[in-house]
């Protein structure tokens, strides 16, 4: 959980509004980016921004606490690159990078890279003297390809293709004797296209489409009530944005940018799973499933010289 401005709580990952390239990652499910796509991999990525405090103006209703912003590798010259690390109790992280000329005009840029650790055989004690080991494993996979036009051309392409997916297992719960475990994963894509105006400004039109699912299992120890609970979520979000902006120029007084964004959110599907001791099963469909959430949007933001001052 990431806290910010005080807040610190098992509900604090709310209220932040994650993205990765301008793709909104917060679910429908727990108004989060936090859960289903708990480890994009630092291979991946070039830098990371964060906003402390609220922004919702400009980055929509999650982001009443902050704004974390992920972006993906990118590169304006010819790149080959690799990289593997690896240390004790099996961990290992490891990452490739591309970027080449794919066909005039288009960039490609391309980034692999993986991380996780072996069974870690840790001992948990509970009770009078009594312990229970936990492996403790996970693997997490990302990739990121986008085709990049000429930024400075009269009209600019974007286009960029992501794909992540964590697996955890045998992790204690608040009870050690109990474990836990996720698989995750999420596949989205956006487009965009800028065209250059008059006065070095420019309209961008915008698209994403993502879908992700998250499956969580608890295992309890012989002689519970419940041997196994299992949660199933899955969703798919879309949204478009056109922007218009002015960035500052020489002997300019202002920038400033105008958006206006529709999106989606769609809960599709949600089980919950209970399996007894006895042998029997329940499966119940969550609430909520079949809803949805639109968000439309028109954000105007300036930045000027007034009076001596900066408005």
């Amino acid at each position: 959980a990431i806290a910010i401005r005080g807040y610190a709580s098992t509900a604090s990952t709310r209220g932040i509004a994650t993205s990765l390239d301008g793709v909104r990652l917060n679910n429908f499910s727990f108004g989060t980016g936090q859960s289903d796509t708990p480890n994009i991999n630092l291979g991946v990525l070039d830098r990371i921004e964060m906003i402390r405090g609220p922004a919702s103006a400009v980055h929509g209703n999650d982001a009443f606490h902050g704004v974390l912003a992920l972006h993906a590798f990118e590169s304006g010259q010819d790149l080959s690159q690799a990289s593997a690390e690896a240390g004790e109790r099996g961990f290992y992280q490891t990452s490739a990078r591309y970027s080449g000329q794919a066909t005039m005009p288009l960039r490609l840029n391309l980034a692999l890279a993986a991380s996780g650790q072996s069974d870690q055989d840790r001992s948990y004690e509970y009770g009078a003297g009594n312990s229970i080991d936990k492996e403790q494993r996970y693997q997490s996979r990302t990739a990121s390809l986008k085709f990049v036009s000429d930024p400075d051309a009269d009209i600019a392409w974007r286009w960029g293709i992501y794909a992540d997916e964590f697996d955890a297992g045998d992790f204690p719960t608040s009870v050690a004797t109990h474990d836990s475990g996720q698989e995750t994963s999420a596949y989205f894509t956006r487009l965009a296209v800028a065209k250059k105006l008059a006065g070095s400004q420019t309209l961008e039109a915008s698209g994403y489409y993502r879908t992700s699912a998250v499956d969580r299992r608890t295992y309890l120890p012989p002689g519970s009530f419940l041997a196994q609970v299992k949660n199933h979520l899955g969703e798919n979000a879309q949204g478009m944005a056109l922007t218009w902006r002015q960035p500052h120029q020489s002997g300019d007084s202002t920038q400033w940018a105008a958006s206006l964004g529709y999106d989606v959110e769609q809960f599709d599907e949600g089980n919950l799973m209970l399996h007894y001791a006895s042998g029997a099963v329940t499966d119940a469909v969550l609430g909520g499933v079949g809803k949805d959430r639109e968000i439309a949007s028109l954000v105007v933001d300036a930045d000027t010289r007034f009076a001596d001052g900066r408005w």
